[in-house]
């Protein structure tokens, strides 16, 4: 699990004034509390799926996030960046 990930999360839920629970509250109950804990402190690497909650309720960008936790290689988002697809 990359570190950075669970830092960059954080620092997003810090930054915005939010607690985790209350990213709970703002994903529709899509992502655990539980989930947030461990993934802010770097023992769960999440699925694309629930990057794709975090990154809308923490205004973050998808494609960074899924090459922090692996899912994807920079060069794989440049390519898509490329193409005109997703954008964060």
């Amino acid at each position: 699990m990359n570190k950075t990930l669970g830092l960059t999360i954080l620092r997003a839920r810090q930054r915005k004034g939010l607690s985790q629970r209350e990213v709970v509250r703002l994903s529709g109950n899509r992502v655990s509390n539980c989930c947030i804990a461990w993934l802010e402190n770097s023992k769960y690497n999440p699925q694309p799926n629930t990057l794709r909650v975090l990154c809308e309720v923490l205004e973050l960008d998808f494609l960074k996030l899924m090459v922090m936790a692996g899912h994807l290689k920079p060069s794989e988002v440049k390519n898509i960046r490329g193409m005109g697809g997703v954008r964060g």
